[in-house]
């Protein structure tokens, strides 16, 4: 129970300073490197209510994931945790701009926020916990037992 309130205290933080982040890049930024992403990944174009629809969806099916693996590995829920966070970071750009504020270029080939770094973290750490820890730790899930059939 601990551990939970620690991890929803911190998805709040991280989008609080989601949000004071794009406020303050909103505020002072200029054209070129404040972009308005009405897209979805890596800015692939998509309708906004098809956007809000389906982060609302992905960020209940993730809150659903975290409260029922409370038990397990501390880093497959704070994957989850910065995933969450990162989410409902750019939903509510989109809710209440109708896109997502983008204004950390990348070589100048990409364009990100806190909110996305949050969700590439979240990812990288589920990936990490699905390849690395979860087969080392040997639970018996990765095994399968066959029988010959003769017919």
């Amino acid at each position: 129970m601990q551990q939970t309130v620690f991890l929803v205290g911190g998805m709040l933080f991280f989008v609080f300073i989601d949000q004071i982040t794009k406020l303050w890049a909103r505020k002072n930024l200029g054209e070129g490197v404040l972009l308005c992403n009405d897209g979805i990944a890596l800015g692939v174009a998509a309708p906004r209510s098809v956007t809000v629809i389906v982060t609302v969806i992905i960020i209940i099916l993730l809150c659903a994931w975290f409260m029922r693996h409370r038990g397990h590995a501390l880093v497959e829920r704070v994957g989850l945790a910065l995933l969450i966070a990162g989410g409902s970071g750019n939903l509510i750009d989109r809710v209440y701009y109708g896109c997502v504020t983008d204004f950390v270029a990348f070589f100048g080939l990409w364009h990100f926020n806190i909110a996305d770094a949050l969700i590439a973290a979240g990812v990288a750490l589920l990936l990490w916990h699905m390849i690395v820890v979860v087969p080392a730790q040997g639970d018996g899930c990765h095994t399968r037992t066959t029988t010959n059939v003769i017919d």
